[in-house]
């Protein structure tokens, strides 16, 4: 992943082999100012986009829940502070990022 933000995003997350090991994460997209992964094991949502906000320096957490047909939002998460994006995935999907 060559994109700044995203590979912050995604350290922030715990990395891409934990990811992939704790949730089964796959299909990561990053742009300049996100990264959208899918992951397995919840049954609130499918993926999630999460947005950097350079404005104020905070994040963004959509999650989707249904991705065959269409995707939409299930829910979203506004002015997320960095220590709070794991904290927060928990909370919303149950999933656990660390062991």
């Amino acid at each position: 992943m060559r994109d700044t933000v995203a590979t912050t995003i995604l350290q922030q997350m715990g990395g891409a082999g934990r990811l992939k090991l704790m949730i089964n994460a796959h299909d990561f997209i990053a742009d300049t100012i996100s990264l959208t992964f899918k992951f397995s094991g919840s049954k609130k949502a499918k993926a999630v986009m999460i947005k950097y906000d350079c404005a104020k320096d905070l994040y963004d957490m959509i999650f989707f829940r249904n991705l065959r047909e269409h995707a939409y939002e299930s829910d979203k998460i506004e002015g997320v502070y960095n220590d709070q994006l794991q904290p927060l995935f928990y909370d919303f999907t149950g999933l656990y990022l660390t062991i």
